[in-house]
């Protein structure tokens, strides 16, 4: 019985990698997009202790209750926090895993897509 690996080198493979590349790069532009326009998902000290005075007041908690929701959402926040990092560690290493099976052209316009894709020219 004769078994069919496919190789890294098939266009196909490549594709798909490009693609699923490219998709997490636009939604990543598109999520820090979102983020970044919406001055309510500010992140930090500031943010949070605003936030806890909003709520305090909004919905009348009591001292006990703030002081619990203000640990709740510094939590929250360091979690964001390490989530962004972490995913900014898989975008990078996936670019230099493709970057590695790329020929000099081909880097060129794969650089070209990516900046495309994140509406903003290359630096």
């Amino acid at each position: 019985m004769t078994t069919h690996r496919t190789s890294w080198s098939d266009p196909k493979v490549l594709a798909a990698v490009l693609l699923v590349f490219l998709c997490g790069a636009a939604f990543g532009a598109l999520a820090l997009r979102l983020t970044t326009r919406t001055p309510s998902r500010a992140t930090g000290p500031d943010s949070v202790a605003k936030s806890v005075a909003r709520f305090q007041q909004e919905l009348n908690l009591s001292s006990e209750q703030a002081g619990k929701l203000e640990i709740i959402l510094d939590d929250y926040m360091k979690y964001m926090h390490d989530l962004q990092s972490q995913m900014d560690d898989v975008r990078v290493h996936g670019k230099e895993m493709v970057l590695k099976i790329l020929n000099e052209e081909q880097r060129k316009k794969f650089e070209k897509l990516i900046a495309d894709a994140k509406g903003r020219p290359l630096r």
